[in-house]
Parts: structure tokens; sequence; C-alpha cells
């Protein structure tokens, strides 16, 4: 079983380990250079912008398998990342993170939630397309998330697109 909650500091030591266990996945896809990076550390997640917020997944046996982290970016909430140990993966924690989060943003008065994924994962674009998030190009509307791609396309890890989540119907 699993629930959803808020992040406390003395959760942050559990995130290097959960951030490394999930990068693995994405050696299947021949993205070595994510597998290989190294995890965010506590003090990063303390030193957070002042709006952000850290959703974990907490399983009853296991401690916590999963995290969330959103930020604003372009006064709108943004999707930094969404991280599930790779033993845990594919029973719904990335899901029930996602929602969490959409019903944080959507409580914090956010018009929309952005983020960057990469195109060919499974886990990634074809996710987010199934939880109503579309493809689009960031604009000079867009500054913050605009750099984002420009910085990701720098460093070469590409195909990735900017998705959006309109959270007002």
């Amino acid at each position: 079983m699993i629930s959803i909650r808020t992040a406390t500091e003395a959760d942050y030591i559990f995130f290097p380990e959960i951030e490394l266990s999930a990068a693995q996945a994405f050696r299947k896809y021949d993205l070595d250079i994510i597998a290989d990076m190294e995890p965010a550390t506590i003090e990063d997640y303390k030193n957070l912008p002042k709006k952000s917020v850290i959703h974990v997944a907490e399983h009853l046996t296991k401690n916590l398998v999963g995290f969330a982290v959103t930020t604003e970016i372009d006064n709108q909430a943004y999707l930094k990342e969404i991280s599930v140990q790779e033993d845990m993966s594919g029973q719904g924690i990335g899901r029930e993170l996602l929602q969490a989060v959409i019903q944080q943003a959507k409580q914090s008065g956010y018009k929309f939630l952005t983020l960057t994924s990469f195109t060919d994962i499974p886990f990634n674009v074809p996710f987010y397309k199934k939880n109503h998030f579309s493809i689009f190009e960031p604009d000079h509307n867009w500054p913050e998330l605009l750099d984002i791609r420009i910085k990701e396309k720098d460093l070469e890890i590409n195909p990735r697109v900017a998705m959006r989540l309109n959270l007002v119907k």
C-alpha cells in the first residue's frame, strides 16, 4: 500500500538513493548519461525556491519509494522531477505522485503545470499524454521554460520537449 504526503526535511536523506535507483531505467533507452548523473544533494533540496513543494510516496514496508518535486517558473507550477525506485516502477506510484502534484498546483491557483520530458520513453511523454498533458513550444511568454529547453539542448539530452497541463477548464 502506498500513501502520498508532503515531504519533511527528514525525508531528504532518502532522495539521492531513490533518484539513483530511478535513473537506472534510462539505461534501457541508451541514456547512460542520465543514469550516471550525480543525484541532487540534501542541500539542493533544502535550498529549493520558496514556492517549491515535494511530495513523497511511502510504502508500508519499504519506507519512501518515490518523490515528486514541483517548483514555480514563469509564474506557473513546474514539475521538476518524479522519481520512483526502479524495483517499484510500474505500480502506479508515479501516477499517484502526479495526481498529488496536480491537486497541489490547482489549490495554489496555478493555471498550468509544465514540465520537460523525453519523447521516446514510455514513462515520459506517453505517460504524461495519458494524463492530459500536451506538447508545446515555449516562447517569449515562457522565458524560464525556454531557458530550461535551451540548457537541455546544450547538454545533448534530446529528444526532449516541453509539456503543459491546463489546470483551469
